[in-house]
């Protein structure tokens, strides 16, 4: 009966770490939200500019699949890069210490949000040929939300870039950069280590 005991607590053990080694964990929430409290602390609290939060790998909307008719996924390469499904619960996570502590106002990069302020055109009028060249008519394309996405980054003040490098149960590597819209240039630029809820730079 002991044995059996000690089997199921072995068993449940196993699953818990497994489930806390997963994107949702409350470790991984709490070492991302220390990574963004740390790089973000020097920007200006009750800021009103607006912010597009990606991570780096942010190519979905790329020229090619623009051509190729594919141009509607998401701005977000979530799974993409190293940081895998960890990239998903760190926009999350950053979205919400941006929004709730006045660093900025982030930007909604949902497909839904159509920002209609903006006024963006996510259809083009193009001119087909038909019969070998002979004959041109005038068609609208499917939408492009690529576009509405374009639209959302250029009317932003600051983009936050992340890469999520490795994220275990106990340890965090994570680079940060945000940059002006308008300038281009990249004001703030930190990789950080969050171990055992102890952030360290190591930028260098």
């Amino acid at each position: 009966m002991r044995s059996l005991f000690v089997l199921v607590a072995l068993g449940a053990a196993v699953v818990l770490t497994g489930c806390g080694h997963r994107g949702g964990g409350s470790f991984h929430r709490e070492m991302l939200g220390k990574a963004i409290a740390e790089f973000s602390s020097p920007m200006k609290d009750q800021s009103t500019e607006r912010v597009w939060v990606a991570n780096m790998d942010d190519s979905t909307c790329d020229a090619h699949d623009v051509l190729l008719g594919k141009g509607s996924g998401s701005s977000l390469s979530f799974g993409g890069g190293k940081g895998g499904s960890y990239d998903a619960l760190a926009y999350e996570v950053f979205s919400n210490y941006l929004t709730q502590k006045k660093k900025g106002k982030v930007v909604e990069a949902h497909r839904h949000n159509y920002s209609t302020d903006l006024k963006v055109a996510t259809h083009q009028q193009v001119e087909l040929l038909l019969d070998d060249g002979k004959k041109k008519v005038n068609a609208i394309t499917p939408e492009d939300l690529c576009l509405l996405d374009e639209a959302k980054k250029r009317n932003a003040d600051k983009v936050l870039a992340y890469q999520v490098v490795s994220m275990s149960g106990q340890e965090l590597r994570i680079h940060l950069r945000l940059s002006d819209v308008r300038s281009g240039l990249v004001e703030l630029s930190r990789t950080l280590l969050v171990q055992r809820g102890v952030v360290a730079d190591i930028s260098f």
